[in-house]
């Protein structure tokens, strides 16, 4: 089990004459998020507080009704009225910017955090970022919309042009300023030790690199890291409204430990070629669209016939391969089946069950076309990875037939030298023509001619059958 920290700090910086940002952070409700309005004075602060009041009404809202008994599901729902509230309150702030005339630049960025237990769902519109620590590591599970990261994302321009670029604010995505807005979605399940920051741009642009976040938000405590954060902003300049929130999960001894390990999962989705160089966000992405399902001893994990339509990967436990009552191969922690799965929805050509209690990964087809849809990136690494994976079948299929054909040929070679051993006496006779003695049984005569060239000719003159 684990227990949620968590602190947020906001702060109008040492330029701005007042702080369009807000800020929430309710471990109660488990709702955490940052906004960063713009539209100046009587605008973006409307925005954002707008934002801000409709996360937290539909959260509160869903929190009143029944839970779920099972955790993962309980924040998927979560997740899916997170998502859905903002894009409500882009609706509300751009009927609202029209109606009062601030239809012009009214609008802000958005990004939240919803924690169930130790699931998380994280919603983003805008530049403003989360961040996850791990293992004194940073990962930043949001992608800014902005002009400059999107030309950085095209291969366009480099990272050190985009902090330098004048447009480097100008946003291609906010919340409000448009009638329907995209919300990028990200489920992702916490460890003990993991910490969040949910922070906006006049936070992130004063850390040129990773390892000095790193090391600010991992060894700090919780309760004084977001001032502490606003602070050394303030101190680089604090050319913009500073807001932060920080989230940790810290091990707890109470409560049933869980046997799973995220950590593990996304380790071994790693390790298969066919996410090979995805970052933790991108796994984390391939997790969340993933399933977490058990087999018991002797059940069929896949059925020799079945449609294929999913990737299954072995967490823990063993599972054996049969077809046709044969075992092909034994299945360990870390392998996969189904793969193809992800190219067509053709028959299983095995069967896998498993040898007893079996713990496993299913990623179906129908999510990762969703999530491809949404992400260009991701699709295009899948792609290549997946051209790698034929590729190597390919290889390997061309080298099981080579190898065969040399069985077969060594074969034929064995069965002509038997047949050399058992030959009948051959005659020849003065014309050139060899004469192999008639066999009795079909009355039959085996003529071999020598031909000028060298070569025979086998002639079968047979008088019956």
């Amino acid at each position: 089990m684990v227990q949620l920290l968590a602190h947020g700090a906001t702060d109008v910086g040492r330029k701005r004459d007042h702080n369009e940002d807000r800020i929430v952070c309710d471990t109660e409700l488990g709702l955490f998020a940052v906004c960063d309005g713009m539209g100046g004075h009587a605008a973006g602060e409307v925005a954002a507080e707008m934002v801000i009041d409709a996360l937290v009404k539909a959260i509160g809202d869903a929190k009143s009704q029944n839970v779920l008994a099972d955790p993962e599901k309980e924040s998927e729902r979560l997740g899916d009225v997170l998502e859905q509230a903002m894009q409500d309150a882009n609706k509300a702030v751009n009927d609202f910017a029209q109606d009062q005339g601030h239809a012009r630049g009214m609008g802000t960025t958005a990004t939240a955090v919803v924690v169930h237990n130790s699931f998380a769902t994280v919603c983003h519109v805008g530049d403003s970022r989360c961040y996850l620590v791990r293992d004194n590591r940073l990962y930043q599970l949001s992608d800014d919309h902005s002009w400059v990261a999107e030309m950085v994302r095209l291969g366009r321009m480099t990272e050190a042009e985009a902090l330098r670029s004048p447009q480097r604010n100008l946003l291609v995505r906010s919340v409000g300023t448009q009638p329907v807005v995209k919300v990028d979605r990200l489920p992702i399940e916490l460890v003990g030790g993991d910490s969040l920051l949910v922070c906006s741009d006049g936070l992130h642009s004063y850390f040129a690199t990773a390892s000095e976040l790193v090391e600010t938000v991992g060894r700090g405590e919780v309760d004084q890291l977001p001032r502490d954060l606003v602070s050394l902003a303030c101190s680089r300049g604090g050319h913009d409204n500073i807001s932060a929130v920080v989230l940790r999960m810290v091990p707890s001894d109470d409560g049933p430990q869980d046997a799973r390990d995220p950590k593990q999962e996304l380790t071994l989705l790693g390790r298969l070629q066919l996410f090979a160089q995805f970052e933790l966000a991108e796994l984390v992405r391939i997790r969340g669209a993933a399933s977490s399902i058990a087999f018991g001893d002797g059940e069929y994990v896949t059925k020799i016939g079945d449609k294929g339509d999913a990737l299954y990967v072995l967490i823990t436990g063993k599972a054996v391969v049969t077809a046709h009552e044969e075992v092909l191969t034994t299945l360990q922690s870390g392998a996969h089946v189904g793969e193809m799965a992800m190219v067509d929805a053709q028959p299983r050509s095995a069967s896998v069950i498993s040898m007893g209690e079996s713990h496993w990964l299913r990623v179906a087809r129908q999510d990762i076309f969703r999530i491809v849809r949404q992400h260009p990136e991701l699709a295009v690494k899948l792609l290549w990875n997946l051209v790698r994976v034929l590729s190597n079948r390919l290889r390997q299929t061309n080298a099981s037939l080579q190898q065969r054909g040399d069985q077969l040929r060594d074969i034929r070679r064995q069965l002509n030298l038997e047949e050399s051993d058992e030959d009948l006496p051959i005659l020849e006779d003065p014309d050139g023509m060899i004469v192999v003695e008639a066999d009795t049984l079909t009355e039959s005569m085996v003529q071999i001619e020598r031909t000028e060239g060298g070569g025979i000719d086998i002639l079968l003159d047979i008088q019956k059958g």
